[in-house]
């Protein structure tokens, strides 16, 4: 199935603003990631900290939705899914 990743800021250092992305249906955003950070060297050290853990303050949405407020990394995707990933940002 496809799902369209959309990454913002930062993140576009170390993949393209938009692209679209064959998955195993039924695979979860945190395999999702783990295949994306696979194919794209430095993305996982933007997102994950030493511990493996999202880091504080990325912002992953599926179809304008936080997953924070689904089902976190256990959140399942689906046909045309639109995933956008947004870096920590700073600001005073």
């Amino acid at each position: 199935m496809k799902v369209t990743v959309k990454t913002f800021a930062t993140l576009r250092r170390f993949m393209e603003r938009e692209s679209h992305m064959d998955v195993e249906p039924g695979i979860t955003m945190g395999e999702f990631l783990e295949m994306l950070t696979a194919a794209h060297p430095g993305l996982k050290h933007e997102l994950f900290d030493e511990t493996g853990e999202l880091r504080k303050y990325v912002n992953i949405l599926k179809n304008g939705r936080n997953i924070h407020f689904i089902n976190e990394l256990g959140t399942v995707l689906e046909e045309d899914d639109l995933i956008a990933i947004f870096p920590p940002s700073g600001g005073g």
